[in-house]
C-alpha cells in the first residue's frame, strides 16, 4: 500500500476534521488553504483538504522536528508546499519555546501551555528560529486565519496568542456566513 492510500484508508467516513465537514456542508469551493503552526502532520487541521481534495495546500512549520515529519507524512504530496519559518510580525529570529504540542514566543508574559499546565519555561524547551510576516509567505491566494490574525498585531502579544486560538472559531462561521 503506498503512503497516499495509507492515509486516505486511515480517515474513515465521520473522522472528518470540523473545519472540512462545515466547508462540505456550505459547499465553500477553496483553491489554496493555509496552516501556520502545523506540529504533527496527521493533526493537521486542513488534513481532508490535501488528502481528500488534493487543495494547493502551504504548511508553515518552524519547528525542525515536526518539519521533517511533515516532509516524511507529505513526501507523495505535489500539492503541499511546506515553508520552515514561524509566522511573526516582523521578519527576522524569534525564539520559541515548546511544551508539547504548544509552541509559543518566549518573551510572551503568558501561553496556553503557562496557563492551563503551570507550565514554567525550561532551557532545553528553548530555540531559535527564522521568523516571517505572513503576507511575505502569502501571495494573496490562501484562505487562513493567520491573515486575520495580522489585525491584532498591535494589540499586546499575549493578547494576540490567546485571540487567534479563540477567534478561529469564529472567523469560521464569519467566512461560512459570508462575513469576513
Amino acid at each position: 500500500m503506498s503512503v497516499k492510500s495509507a492515509i486516505f484508508a486511515g480517515m474513515k467516513a465521520g473522522m472528518e476534521k470540523e473545519l472540512y465537514k462545515k466547508c462540505s456542508a456550505k459547499k465553500i469551493t477553496l483553491r489554496h488553504i493555509c496552516e501556520v503552526g502545523v506540529f504533527l502532520p496527521e493533526m493537521s487541521n486542513i488534513l481532508d483538504f490535501i488528502v481528500k481534495d488534493r487543495l494547493r495546500t502551504t504548511l508553515v512549520e518552524p519547528d525542525l522536528r515536526s518539519i521533517a515529519a511533515i516532509r516524511d507524512y507529505f513526501r507523495d504530496y505535489n500539492n503541499v508546499t511546506l515553508l520552515p519559518y514561524a509566522v511573526y510580525d516582523r521578519h527576522g529570529v524569534l525564539e520559541l519555546v515548546q511544551r508539547s504540542a504548544s509552541t509559543f514566543v518566549s518573551t510572551l508574559p503568558y501561553s496556553p501551555a503557562q496557563i492551563n499546565d503551570d507550565y514554567q519555561i525550561r532551557e532545553e524547551d528553548r530555540f531559535t528560529v527564522e521568523c516571517r510576516t505572513f503576507n511575505e509567505l502569502d501571495d494573496g491566494t490562501s484562505w487562513s486565519a493567520a491573515r486575520r490574525s495580522f489585525r491584532l498585531r498591535h494589540m499586546a502579544r499575549a493578547i494576540s496568542i490567546r485571540s487567534i486560538a479563540r477567534s478561529a472559531a469564529g472567523w469560521l462561521r464569519m467566512a461560512m456566513s459570508g462575513g469576513g
